[in-house]
């Protein structure tokens, strides 16, 4: 079955066709009572590294239409794991529509050094609002942990510098792109991971937590349209508008257009290589904001953005 990674999203096409005429009831019902085991109330706030792991882990354990896997380690050796969720039925019809039609992969963590640093050391706010990973950078004898932004390591259009931002070449700045595409065991396991699927990864969404709230299509590099523009425009305006449904505005353009009041283009990106390197067309990145940060409002956030994924996988063309 074709798949969509959602990262931090992978669609894959399903790899196993299943009958409606051939599940009963008896089969449905124990799906049905799994299902009421989750606690809704865990989505409620952040939670660290660890407590995303044994999550998974719990997920794993419970239904049999989820399978935990490993991308690979870290630079500090901590695992970059996923889970795959195919088609079960007894779930919401829509979910259900859309596991039939692909089976989904989430990554909820790729930057899990620079994630669990920045839990660890949540009292310093320099620590707490740590963007890069966690390699380390020795000059001369001397070795500092500057860190790479991994969202500007991918291998397409690296290297390009923005006059309004050289800093991307300084190992110091917060979008330091590392000193070569792919220098990063965080970027290599994503890219070696989404090679071995093939002609299987129809969808690519990049979610990150700070932007304006958008549905972005490639390119992020330059304001150029992708010869796919009109496809990936008609995808994302179907998510925007199913989020918008639930009450949370959200809208659509390209990566280098939602960015430009952020310094505009940028090369590195992983929707761009994606999108350019595996001929991925339904690629994107989704960058989302919660100024409420928990309760009530971070749960309304997370509704619209699962009615903005089916909406997306129902818009793909496959």
């Amino acid at each position: 079955m074709p798949l969509v990674l959602i990262v931090s999203v992978i669609l894959l096409q399903t790899s196993v066709i299943r009958s409606e005429e051939v599940l009963d009831d008896d089969v449905r019902m124990p799906v049905e009572r799994k299902t009421r085991s989750i606690d809704e109330n865990w989505h409620n706030t952040y939670h660290n590294l660890d407590e995303i792991v044994e999550k998974l882990k719990e997920m794993n354990r419970t239904y049999d239409n989820a399978d935990l896997f490993s991308l690979g380690k870290s630079h500090e050796g901590r695992q970059m794991y996923a889970i795959k969720i195919s088609s079960q039925y007894g779930l919401m019809s829509t979910v259900t529509e859309m596991l039939d039609k692909m089976d989904v992969v989430i990554l909820p963590v790729m930057n899990v050094d620079g994630y669990y640093y920045s839990r660890k050391h949540s009292s310093n706010s320099f620590a707490r609002n740590w963007p890069k990973n966690r390699n380390i950078l020795c000059i001369r004898g001397r070795c500092f942990r500057q860190g790479v932004d991994l969202d500007r390591n991918f291998g397409y259009a690296w290297g390009y510098i923005n006059p309004s931002h050289p800093e991307t070449q300084e190992p110091k700045s917060n979008i330091y792109r590392g000193n070569h595409a792919f220098s990063e065991p965080e970027t290599r396991n994503v890219r070696g991971y989404l090679q071995s699927l093939g002609g299987k990864l129809k969808g690519f969404l990049d979610f990150q937590d700070r932007g304006r709230r958008q549905w972005q299509m490639p390119w992020r590099y330059t304001f150029t349209s992708s010869p796919d523009h009109d496809i990936q425009k008609k995808a994302g305006l179907e998510a925007a508008k199913a989020i918008y449904k639930v009450g949370y505005r959200h809208a659509y353009q390209s990566c280098c257009q939602a960015s430009f009041r952020d310094g505009g283009p940028a090369g590195g990106g992983s929707v761009d290589w994606v999108y350019d390197q595996l001929g991925v067309k339904y690629s994107y990145a989704v960058s989302m904001q919660d100024r409420s940060g928990r309760g009530e409002r971070f749960v309304y956030v997370g509704k619209g953005l699962l009615e903005g994924v089916k909406a997306f996988v129902k818009a793909m063309q496959l």
